[in-house]
């Protein structure tokens, strides 16, 4: 070996090792080129930011290993917020058999980045404290703009965008085992990568994706962890998961085995998406034909997709997938939604408790929309909100379009067949919903049935045991066809080998969906103790308090007096830190410890008073979008409901003014959950400086002070946050109005206001 070729600009050479074992190598500085196999040192204080984003080293041969064992590559000061983290910790471009092996990388954007590397190994590396963003959801509310938009990635989108511990991407014969990582908000990105094994990974607890997969295929992908994966989410409140996931597969991932996975209390467990391309709604490449185009002939065996926030396994536009043996217990939505999906194979799975926080008509154990040949046999249903629903619906012009034109058959051969279904008088599917709705076993949906053929559905050998006065064996609409003689079409389970040695399934029993607690930079991971505000009010905060200790207090840093527990939280009672203010302007620091070394500080400002609300139901004759003067002339009304509000926070959700609990109120009419209005106004004390109002609505609001409109989004819209900001250069009572008004479905009000520091 010529040991001399390990030094560069930026290393040195330590000492040369026999010639059975590696010589070493210390990195100090960025851009460190490394030609051979080498044991790499760095010095533990030392770090070694990717000024110009290339990669502090890089690689820069074939056939050589990096053992990082016992060492630590940081790109950043510990305490550096993740939003705020940049660059590379190793490049590696068109270089074939690398392997790094052990240590720890933090600090980064991408923490290894590497593209045409066939050959590529990663063993028993740990990541933490990489990039992730700062959710602007909160416990009280959903905010829009922390959803993920994973349908591009053919010019480097998600790790330009949303970081990753490990980017892999154009190549072949990759492997990637042992790897962890935690506090970050992607695991592992793939894109283009094919006939290759992921296992024995645990990325979790992440606010993104723990593996991701881009146009990648034939890959075994094998006993990893990617348990809480999730953003979005607050148990009663909002489930929809915003697009994040423990496994994703976009845009023509084919051939794939997940094999014996824990990925729970996610987004999605697996959320799966023909993609973009397929569907044609993104340029082809020439010759490019859109027939059977998704992700196809994947197989499921024996994973865990329970607890997600919205779906446990999503596959939709896709063809011959299999799913077999896998459990989908308490998934927010529903087990598995397959949308457009063709010639799938749905067995011996277990659906138990699915569907209590229901989007339209997606709901209960398993839910396809316009899907074809696909095949229901042998699986369990217990206590779902629904069996099985299968629907067709209006899709406008989509059977002209690529993939519509190339491969959409209708509904043609389902198959749903020796099934057991159940529902207990307590069981999940039987409790009350929104809308109290009958709970059908088997749900089918097609209004052209009720004058026009429409294809059957064989359904036979299935057994109920439903002990519920709400259950329903069957629920469809007038003229859909049941088949109830024939025959199941014959299966033969495929064969597959799980690899890797820690069989994570069922090892991580931190409880259902209640279990995912928020941050604003994601899930808790039951480790270090976490303290959120869980509520903010013109009338004061409330915090919320995780983890073990022997004895909590929260000191109040500016009159020093001592709040104590002598109780631990648990994730379904946390402790509870209430910090109030009846009136005026009040800003408050807490420093909050466990009694066994963990602190950590609070603070906030809360402007107390009381706001006079006006509430009062519209029609289409004062619509406010183009009758203002009419819909004004409502709120001034004697008849209207009259309340004292010591906050403007009013999460209506799927209810109206008159369902809130009040401070105080003087009831007329009830007021309905639609086509409702609201004004409001208080003339708070607020001393010179300039401040920043906030509001989060659904539908349209405008807020002005002194008389000066500051926010304004007038339109029917879904939750939208807005800002604006105002000064105040005399201490004063300043007068601020409010007005809203709510069209349907899902309604909320929420106004903030603080210093714009």
């Amino acid at each position: 070996m010529n040991l001399m070729a390990l030094v560069t600009a930026a290393g040195r050479l330590v000492t040369a090792q026999p010639t059975d074992e590696l010589p070493t190598l210390r990195i100090e500085r960025d851009n460190t080129s490394i030609s051979e196999s080498c044991r790499i040192e760095i010095d533990p204080d030392l770090v070694i930011p990717d000024t110009d984003s290339n990669g502090v080293i890089h690689i820069t041969a074939d056939n050589i290993t990096l053992e990082f064992t016992g060492t630590q590559l940081r790109g950043a000061p510990d305490g550096t917020p993740w939003d705020a983290l940049t660059g590379v910790g190793v490049a590696i471009r068109n270089h074939r058999n690398v392997t790094i092996r052990g240590g720890e990388f933090s600090g980064f954007k991408v923490a290894i980045d590497a593209e045409h590397v066939g050959g590529f190994t990663i063993q028993g590396t740990r990541f933490h404290d990489n990039f992730r963003q700062r959710l602007k959801s909160t416990p009280e509310a959903e905010d829009s703009s922390d959803w993920l938009f994973p349908h591009h990635d053919d010019n480097r989108e998600w790790a330009t965008k949303w970081g990753g511990a490990v980017s892999i991407r154009h190549a072949n014969a990759v492997t990637v085992s042992g790897v962890t990582v935690r506090r970050g908000q992607n695991g592992i990105l793939l894109h283009d990568v094919n006939d290759s094994r992921l296992f024995d990974n645990d990325v979790s607890f992440l606010s993104g994706w723990g593996i991701a997969m881009f146009r990648s295929s034939r890959n075994i992908v094998s006993r990893n962890a990617a348990d809480f994966c999730i953003r979005g989410h607050s148990e009663g409140v909002y489930n929809r998961g915003q697009d994040s996931a423990g496994i994703l597969a976009f845009e023509q991932c084919s051939g794939n085995t997940f094999i014996e996975n824990s990925a729970t209390h996610g987004g999605d467990g697996f959320f799966g998406f023909g993609g973009l391309e397929a569907l044609g709604d993104l340029p082809a490449p020439t010759g490019f034909t859109h027939e059977l185009k998704g992700c196809n002939d994947n197989i499921f065996i024996g994973n865990d997709f329970s607890f997600a926030s919205a779906h446990g396994l999503e596959m939709t536009f896709s063809f011959g997938n299999i799913i077999i043996d896998n459990q989908f217990t308490g998934d927010g939505i529903c087990g598995i939604w397959g949308g457009y999906s063709q010639g799938t194979r749905i067995s011996s799975n277990t659906f138990r408790a699915c569907g209590t926080h229901s989007n339209g008509l997606e709901r209960g154990g398993i839910n396809i929309e316009h899907g074809a040949n696909n095949h229901i046999v042998d699986n369990v249903f217990a206590d779902n909100r629904c069996g099985v629903h299968l629907w067709w619906d209006p899709h406008a012009d989509f059977e002209t379009k690529p993939w519509g034109k190339a491969n959409y058959v209708g509904t043609l051969g389902n198959v749903i067949a020796n099934n057991r279904f159940t529902l207990t008088a307590d069981g999940e599917g039987a409790k009350p919903a929104a809308v109290p709705k009958p709970v059908p076993m088997l749900h089918l949906r097609d209004p052209r049935a009720a004058t026009q053929d429409t294809p059957p559905i064989l359904f036979i050998g299935n057994t109920f045991d439903l002990r519920h006065e709400n259950a329903r064996t069957v629920d469809t609409d007038p003229g859909v066809m049941l088949l109830q003689t024939g025959n199941v079409p014959a299966f033969e389970k495929p064969a597959a080998t799980a690899q890797g040695v820690t069989s994570p399934v069922g090892k991580r029993a931190h409880g259902g969906r209640e279990a995912i607690i928020m941050s604003e930079w994601g899930p808790w991971d039951f480790q270090e103790p976490m303290v959120r505000r869980a509520e903010a009010s013109n009338g004061g905060d409330r915090w919320e308090i995780f983890g073990s200790g022997v004895l909590w207090t929260a000191t109040d840093l500016d009159n020093r007096e001592v709040t104590q527990w002598a109780v631990s939280p648990s994730p379904d009672k946390p402790l509870q830190l209430m910090v109030t203010n009846s009136q005026g302007w009040r800003k408050y620091r807490y420093r909050i410890s466990n009694g066994a070394g963990w602190e950590t500080d609070v603070s906030g400002t809360i402007l107390g008073g009381w706001w006079d609300v006006r509430a009062f139901n519209w029609s289409d004759n004062a619509d406010p979008r183009t009758n203002l003067e009419g819909w004004r002339a409502l709120a001034a009304d004697e008849g209207v409901q009259r309340t004292k509000s010591g906050s403007l926070k009013l999460r209506f959700a799927h209810q109206g003014p008159s369902d809130l609990r009040w401070g105080h109120t003087e009831f007329a009419a009830k007021i309905g959950h639609e086509r409702f209005g609201l004004v409001a106004s208080a003339s708070p004390h607020l001393p010179v400086g300039t401040y920043r109002l906030t509001t989060l609505s659904d539908d349209g609001v405008r807020v002005t002070v002194d008389g000066v409109t500051v926010i304004e989004n007038w339109t029917w819209h879904g939750p939208t946050k807005d800002e604006g900001t105002f000064e105040v250069k005399e201490e004063r009572p300043v007068p601020i109005a409010v007005e809203y008004f709510e069209i349907d479905g899902f309604a909320v009000l929420d106004l903030g206001i603080e210093p714009a520091e």
